[in-house]
């Protein structure tokens, strides 16, 4: 389902007001003092870091609703060294994990229950 102009134009709006609801935040914090090590000492940084990470708690949700409303999901998240986050159609993620289901199938589970019934043949052997 690809989005309408309107629903894009909304989507636009609210990560705008996220952000400036961060900067707005993060302006209005006092600065500690002394400014700690991780804003290199200065309120300016400092208060960049703290509008950055309000921006990004307030960011992850609203994705995640705007992917929920195009019936798309995650299907990556990375870490700190490549952060990211794909996503992809539900359908097309079903599609992949029902190919994944039977390869599983197919290269562990169908060995393994073949594995114990011949364990279990002799295993009775032995017993009688």
């Amino acid at each position: 389902m690809q989005p309408t102009d309107t629903a894009r134009t909304v989507f636009f709006s609210v990560v705008l007001a996220a952000l400036v609801g961060a900067v707005i935040a993060s302006a209005a914090e006092t600065a500690p003092i002394p400014v700690p090590n991780f804003a290199l000492g200065s309120a300016a940084v400092y208060h960049v870091e703290v509008a950055l990470v309000l921006f990004a708690a307030a960011y992850v949700p609203i994705a995640t609703l705007w992917l929920a409303f195009q019936g798309r999901a995650f299907t990556k998240l990375t870490g700190p060294g490549g952060i990211g986050a794909e996503a992809e159609a539900l359908g097309d993620a079903t599609g992949a994990m029902e190919d994944a289901v039977v390869q599983l199938e197919q290269k562990v589970i169908q060995p393994l229950a073949r594995a114990v019934t011949d364990l279990e043949q002799r295993v009775t052997n032995l017993g009688g």
